[in-house]
């Protein structure tokens, strides 16, 4: 199946999209915002070398989204210095050490609570922009 996508009034193709990504990517620095994204062990052609029995193949496969059917949301809500946050994830610690960075808060001022998920499935374990909003519609108030 070709699939195809319109982007700034063009029309193109899975494989362009795809072209288009691997050329524009790029190396992070941090994973979430918060985990070192570049993990190395070992030499890995020392042990294909090694290695008895070698495989080496290609898959192709369309690309796959998970979306739950539920919207995801962000309440933020501001009591002197501390801020609370209301939203679906299923990273709490990871929303909390992200809005921490962002707003340059300590940890004990910021609060992250889930009160109700419904199907993540995976898709609420990271770390939204939509999160990151209450940054700038909500001013922190002076001390």
């Amino acid at each position: 199946m070709q699939l195809r996508a319109t982007v700034e009034g063009m029309d193109i193709t899975d494989r362009q999209l795809t072209s288009i990504a691997r050329a524009t990517a790029h190396e992070i620095d941090k994973l979430f915002g918060i985990f070192p994204a570049a993990y190395r062990r070992g030499d890995t052609e020392a042990g294909l070398q090694r290695a008895e029995v070698r495989v080496s193949a290609s898959y192709i496969c369309p690309a796959q989204r998970h979306h739950p059917i539920e919207l995801p949301s962000t309440t933020a809500v501001w009591d002197g210095p501390r801020l609370t946050v209301y939203e679906t994830t299923q990273g709490v610690s990871m929303t909390q050490l992200n809005l921490c960075d962002l707003l340059g808060l300590d940890p004990e001022n910021v609060r992250v609570i889930s009160c109700f998920l419904g199907g993540g499935f995976g898709v609420k374990g990271v770390f939204w922009m939509h999160t990151a909003r209450p940054r700038a519609k909500a001013t922190m108030p002076n001390h």
